[in-house]
């Protein structure tokens, strides 16, 4: 499961970037997963053609356990969680799709 060690160790590093760096770090990330998503489904709706589907709802979790971890910072844990599960599905799906 070389694979699957490789998204964990990707997904640690990004939630110690959040923690270290800051709010300003978060939201920039933040910003670029949601344009990476943008660009992506922009793409799919164009063309009709869903093969980046599984890439698009990889970039949407990432945003989403960004947004879950900034929420968490700010103190507002019911948005966290809901931002964490939410990722969690997502990016479930994404694995199950590829």
């Amino acid at each position: 499961m070389k694979i699957g060690s490789e998204r964990i160790n990707f997904l640690h590093t990004i939630i110690v970037l959040l923690e270290e760096r800051g709010s300003v770090l978060a939201n920039i990330i933040r910003i670029i997963f949601a344009l990476v998503t943008f660009a992506f489904a922009t793409y799919v709706f164009i063309t009709e053609s869903s093969h980046l589907a599984p890439f698009m709802l990889t970039s949407l979790g990432f945003m989403l356990l960004a947004s879950g971890s900034h929420e968490l910072k700010k103190g507002r844990n019911a948005n966290a969680v809901a931002s964490f599960v939410t990722s969690a599905f997502v990016l479930t799906v994404a694995i199950l799709t590829i």
